[in-house]
């Protein structure tokens, strides 16, 4: 079993990742690499979506994984948690709290099945 604090490191450091990730500084490529195209719109075919400012796949693909590590860490935390409750209260609470991580995980998976 893996002790509640070092799931809250790796929840803390899957945040991070996302933060770090969803940052307007972070770009999956130099600007020097984007596309540049005439004006015609015979060439939009071969415009990168990148060049509209959409994110490519890879990157996406990173962003979903990081979001799937924050979800599988704070479903076994509230799972850990729940033995700890000392109410029926918290009970409840922590029970909502694990199903709804656990459904976005699941949603996270079928993104990146899809991908």
């Amino acid at each position: 079993m893996i002790p509640v604090a070092e799931l809250m490191r790796e929840l803390v450091q899957a945040v991070q990742l996302v933060e770090r990730i969803m940052s307007p500084k972070h770009s999956s490529s130099p600007k020097s690499e984007i596309t540049k195209v005439a004006s015609s719109p015979c060439f939009i075919s071969e415009v990168s979506d990148m060049y509209g400012g959409y994110a490519d796949i890879e990157e996406i693909r990173i962003s979903l994984l990081a979001l799937l590590t924050v979800e599988r860490t704070g479903a076994q935390v509230c799972a850990l948690s729940l033995k700890d409750a000392e109410s029926v209260e918290w009970q409840n609470l922590l029970m909502k709290v694990h199903q709804d991580e656990a459904n976005s995980w699941k949603l996270l998976i079928e993104c990146l099945e899809y991908l």
